[in-house]
């Protein structure tokens, strides 16, 4: 199973890459928190090319209250997201949409199970925004997950999350300057 699991994760991040400039226009590197309604997180992300990225997270969640639809207990997971990012109007703006795999520890019953390891599937569709003066970009995203732990189970723990990201490496505010623009005018005339 796992290593179906590990085959199915590379054939779909190879699914993922897509052809692009061969300048950035964001840095290339990007790391932050993620928060949730029931636990925090911290991300980092790289851009080996503009419309694709690779994002890791490791989220920690307290579990969701007594009084939600779910009473589902702690958890402690890594992810891993191979990322589409598609500009929306401008390239500040972007819709990012993706897929990965996780793995770490869940309490599924609060207060009556004890933690255990799980691994499984993520998605994810998400709403960024980088501010045009600064490396700093605020995103809303969904994640749903299903996790293999005795079968098959939604993991409800950081489903939904609000991030804050700072970029490092080579910044343009509008975008491109004017040697990169005038460089890709020459390789897109034909």
């Amino acid at each position: 199973m796992k290593i179906t699991s590990v085959l199915l994760f590379i054939v779909l991040f190879g699914a993922f890459t897509v052809r692009s400039q061969e300048y950035h226009t964001i840095p290339p590197f990007a790391a932050g928190v993620r928060g949730s309604i029931d636990g925090v997180g911290a991300n980092f992300r790289y851009y080996p090319r503009d419309l694709f990225s690779i994002e890791a997270q490791l989220n920690v969640s307290g579990g969701k209250p007594n009084g939600l639809p779910t009473n589902t207990g702690k958890s402690v997971m890594g992810v891993a997201l191979a990322e589409l990012n598609v500009p929306l109007y401008t390239t500040q703006f972007r819709m990012f949409l993706g897929i990965g795999m996780h793995y770490g520890s869940w309490e599924r019953y609060k207060d009556l199970s004890p933690a255990e390891g799980t691994f499984g599937y993520d998605g994810i569709l998400g709403f960024e925004y980088t501010f045009r003066d600064l490396p700093v970009s605020v995103s809303l995203d969904y994640k749903p997950a299903v996790t293999y732990l005795n079968g098959a189970n939604v993991l409800p723990n950081n489903a939904t999350g609000l991030a804050l990201r700072y970029y490092f490496g080579k910044w343009h505010p509008s975008g491109r300057n004017s040697e990169e623009r005038r460089k890709w005018k020459e390789a897109h005339r034909r």
